[in-house]
């Protein structure tokens, strides 16, 4: 049975790495907002920074599909129906993240060549009252949990360790945001930027496990 779900770790690291590319990509759009707020003192964004923010999480996030599917293909032996769910609500969350990401390079650029005070993305969103950014949040976040949850379930004996059961997107993530709320920083950057920081740790998390209970 181990011989069969021995495999490469190079999927999940790319995921992973992919993972850390768009966090930066998040924190480049951030600052561009966060450098609009006079509370914050922070030096002027690089005219770059925009631009650059979008395309690094819009070419990144796709990758994630590969951390999902080796997370499946974990549990595909003991359960195989769970491992379908993680691979397939993962990878349409993956591309869904991708499409968000570069939407949200779009508001924030219409934003601030709007009049008034530069707005955090989420409340720019609202204001601007365009359903699909949100619908595909929902859309995301739903699928994420989704993996997540497929992830975490323990039916029986499970293709995978129980930290890496634990440590899934939507667990991270809660946890990121939550640290995050504690100061006026962390508001700004962490907790926006958790959901693709979350990914960056499951994934080398998983690859790290994985390995050493010899799924490779």
């Amino acid at each position: 049975m181990e011989g069969q779900i021995k495999k490469s770790r190079t999927p999940l690291l790319m995921a992973s790495i992919a993972g850390v590319v768009a966090t930066t990509g998040d924190l480049l759009l951030l600052y561009v907002v966060n450098a609009e707020r006079p509370a914050l003192e922070l030096a002027a964004a690089p005219p770059w920074a925009l631009a650059v923010g979008s395309v690094l999480g819009v070419a990144a996030i796709p990758f994630y599909a590969l951390g999902y599917r080796e997370l499946g293909s974990a549990l595909a032996a003991r359960a195989p129906t769970r491992a379908r769910v993680v691979q397939a609500a993962g990878a349409v969350a993956a591309i869904l993240g991708a499409i968000i990401h570069g939407l949200t390079g779009g508001l924030i650029e219409r934003d601030l060549a709007s009049p008034g005070p530069a707005r955090p993305p989420f409340e720019a969103m609202m204001a601007w009252n365009d359903p699909l950014l949100p619908a595909l949040w929902v859309a995301a976040t739903l699928l994420v949990v989704l993996a997540s949850i497929a992830m975490a379930r323990d039916a029986g004996e499970s293709g995978l360790p129980l930290t890496v059961r634990v440590f899934n997107p939507v667990a991270l993530t809660l946890a990121l945001g939550g640290i995050g709320l504690g100061g006026e920083l962390g508001r700004s950057f962490l907790t926006p930027a958790a959901p693709n920081v979350a990914h960056a740790l499951c994934f080398a998390w998983a690859a790290r496990v994985l390995g050493r209970h010899g799924r490779y």
